[in-house]
């Protein structure tokens, strides 16, 4: 079970669920209360008034909730080192070994660069695609 791919995604989502977790419940929270009741009121049964009216209220802490997780496992080597071993590489591993165990810091420092630029690249994305103002809304402002 150790040393595998599996055993690295199941830690992944040990440690960063509760980051998930938090973005959705304070999206979930920013959501009025009576809207699911009008829903039910109105007809509609609780599966229909969960999809139509609470799950598109809370994509935007859903969305914040996969970036802010994509962002931390892009920069995490400590769970792929213990758990998935020498064969398992993520690119914070390789940042690691250029600079703790090759002591490359201009690599090390590149590598790190390229992945900042890169997931900044994806947040920059993510914030013309969802709008800041989509992004605030899933924290409830």
């Amino acid at each position: 079970m150790m040393y595998t791919e599996f055993t690295v995604i199941v830690g992944f989502i040990h440690v960063f669920l509760p980051y998930m977790i938090l973005n959705i419940y304070v999206s979930l929270e920013g959501i009025d209360q009576n809207l699911e009741p009008a829903a039910r009121t109105l007809g509609a049964t609780p599966w229909q008034a969960f999809k139509e009216v609470t799950l598109p209220l809370s994509v935007p802490g859903l969305a914040a909730g996969c970036l802010l997780v994509f962002v931390l496992t892009g920069g995490s080597y400590v769970t792929p080192l213990i758990l998935g071993g020498p064969s398992d590489f993520l690119f914070g591993n390789l940042v690691y070994d250029a600079v703790v165990t090759e002591l490359n810091w201009p690599m090390g420092a590149t590598l790190s660069f390229a992945l900042l630029l890169f997931l900044g690249s994806v947040v920059v994305l993510y914030s013309k695609l969802m709008g800041m103002d989509q992004l605030s809304k899933a924290f409830g402002r």
